[in-house]
């Protein structure tokens, strides 16, 4: 949303554009993107795990339904109910989109729809900016982090993250 925003303020992307270089106070919040990127990559490793368990449950309560789509279960005075109903919907799926447009072109025209977008990446590269980079973020983490566990990934993550 917030990059929809920049995108209507700014305009469309300009493929031909120089490169900017980032200064005042962009290198900072380069940092601090990086930074949140990288928590935001270990929760999503946990979350993952999460997910994972979560499946493997659901997977045992289905099969134990059967082809049965609701079951109860009473427990410390609760009732929970199970149901695991079959949803149908409509889709074109990708083959049959390609033979519509090879067979019917001026209909596909009407009812297709573009859209453009735009992904933001960051790439690290050379040894100064790692080293910098390293430095940053040694300096903002807390002092009984600095030589342990934490430390350990965030230089992986930085080592990685400029190859």
């Amino acid at each position: 949303m917030i990059l929809a925003s920049a995108r209507q303020y700014c305009g469309r992307a300009d493929n031909d554009a120089e490169a900017i270089v980032l200064n005042g106070t962009m290198p900072s919040t380069l940092m601090r993107y990086m930074q949140l990127q990288e928590q935001k990559k270990q929760s999503d490793k946990y979350s993952k795990k999460l997910e994972i368990g979560i499946q493997r449950l659901k997977a045992i309560l289905a099969a134990e339904m059967g082809t049965s789509c609701k079951a109860v279960c009473d427990m410390d005075g609760s009732r929970y109910t199970l149901t695991y109903n079959p949803v149908r919907k409509m889709i074109v799926d990708k083959d049959n989109l390609a033979r519509l447009k090879l067979q019917y072109p001026e209909i596909y025209e009407q009812f297709v729809t573009v859209s453009e977008f735009r992904t933001f990446h960051v790439k690290c590269s050379g040894q100064v900016f790692l080293q910098h980079l390293l430095i940053k973020i040694i300096g903002l983490l807390p002092g009984g982090y600095r030589n342990g566990q934490l430390l350990s990934m965030v230089l992986r993550t930085a080592a990685r993250s400029c190859h």
